[in-house]
């Protein structure tokens, strides 16, 4: 296969799902293009029982029992056979070019390794205008023109996780480096939990591999914004993991512990003081985000065979 499309779900809502895959069925590149795998990561009530894929000649139901983001996307690595890898989330709505579009800035733009574009809100309620400025974190993002880079952590032509584009060479490279590393693992949401880096994580070994990333006008997605995701308090606490999981990226890639400076203090309590409302509680839990990361010290870099606690016991007992 040219290309596969990895759908990765936990628990989905039907409705949803059921958006994302009939713009699947929708796109106008043949279903004899790409296959279409989805990754059932131990959802309560398996998805091949409410999701009926048979309309794609090359579809499989792929059951991932460890859960996590991070476990359903190398399961998917493992079972995919294309060239080029898409990931879509579970409320992601693809425009109806957009694996055609895909294809062609791979064949075109033989320099990147990962790329993504233009994510559009699609919200079940219009969101207050106290959270519009924080859409970014929902994985919205308006991409007006082509931007690419090959350094490490250009968060300009950074692609998010939701309709994801990876050579497979670069996810296979990125699948090898985090099955030997326990604490790679939980970059991303495992259940209910917010904590994400993942993507990030995956998006920068096409850097390690000596390639670039990018975003294209061109690739546009819908996201579907559940009310929930717009209230206040999942807001403020989704800050708090996003600032985790992104020092925790870095610090884990870096391979040191992660410091927090007295001049990041003085800035974030200056910056408190300042502010009201949700944007203090946001400044708020972006520093707590970082405070727990800064508490795992050493032991995130201690060498796993050595250490006579799991990663994974080590991770709740800093969390």
């Amino acid at each position: 296969m040219t290309l596969s499309v990895l759908v990765c779900t936990h628990n989905p809502r039907m409705d949803y799902l059921a958006r994302a895959l009939q713009a699947l069925k929708e796109q106008d590149l043949p279903s004899s293009e790409w296959e279409l795998l989805i990754i059932d990561n131990a959802s309560e009530r398996p998805v091949r029982e409410m999701c009926d894929v048979s309309w794609h000649p090359n579809s499989r139901h792929v059951r991932e029992e460890k859960l996590g983001l991070v476990p359903a996307r190398l399961r998917g690595i493992r079972e995919s056979t294309g060239s080029v890898l898409l990931f879509v989330d579970d409320d992601n709505v693809l425009q109806s070019d957009y694996l055609r579009e895909a294809l062609r800035i791979a064949r075109e733009w033989p320099m990147l390794g990962v790329w993504g574009g233009h994510v559009e809100g699609v919200f079940e309620v219009e969101p207050s205008s106290e959270v519009m400025e924080y859409l970014w974190m929902l994985a919205v993002r308006d991409v007006a023109t082509v931007q690419w880079s090959n350094a490490t952590f250009d968060n300009h032509a950074m692609p998010v996780g939701a309709g994801m584009c990876v050579r497979r060479p670069v996810a296979l490279k990125y699948a090898a480096a985090v099955t030997n590393s326990p604490y790679r693992q939980l970059l991303d949401r495992e259940g209910p939990g917010l904590v994400s880096g993942g993507d990030t994580d995956l998006a920068l070994t096409a850097c390690d591999a000596g390639l670039g990333v990018g975003i294209f006008p061109t690739l546009v997605v819908c996201h579907l914004i559940s009310r929930h995701r717009v209230e206040p308090q999942y807001i403020i606490r989704l800050a708090e993991n996003i600032a985790y999981g992104q020092l925790l990226v870095k610090s884990v890639r870096a391979g040191f512990p992660p410091r927090t400076r007295f001049s990041d203090r003085i800035f974030t309590w200056y910056s408190i003081l300042r502010h009201r409302g949700i944007r203090r509680a946001v400044i708020r839990a972006q520093w707590r985000g970082r405070v727990r990361v800064s508490h795992v010290k050493n032991s995130l870099f201690m060498d796993a065979s050595q250490n006579q606690e799991s990663p994974r016991s080590v991770w709740q007992i800093v969390s």
